[in-house]
């Protein structure tokens, strides 16, 4: 029984080392999401197929060269995409 103890408190032990040091270094960033975690946006919900940002880009009708504006953008799923799309003549703003 001591030993299933000591597996459990270090399992909490380690989690609680995880908790403050996410808790600290998500204070240096001032953006929602930090930077290195950057590579989560781009990933689309695998519960929710017809929300993906290729899907919902396809059918905005987006082409090459236009001026796109992602209003409510968050921290930009669909925002560089977008981007990608309207290409170098093109320019896209998030607010």
């Amino acid at each position: 029984m001591s030993q299933f103890f000591i597996i459990i408190m270090g399992f909490i032990i380690i989690l609680g080392v995880i908790a403050v040091i996410w808790r600290y270094s998500s204070l240096r960033s001032s953006i929602p999401c930090p930077p290195w975690l950057g590579w989560l946006v781009e990933l689309d919900n695998p519960f929710f197929r017809n929300n993906s940002a290729r899907r919902i880009l396809k059918h905005s009708g987006i082409k090459t060269g236009m001026k796109v504006l992602d209003f409510g953008c968050g921290p930009g799923r669909l925002t560089i995409p977008a981007a990608k799309q309207v290409g170098p003549t093109g320019e896209v703003n998030g607010i």
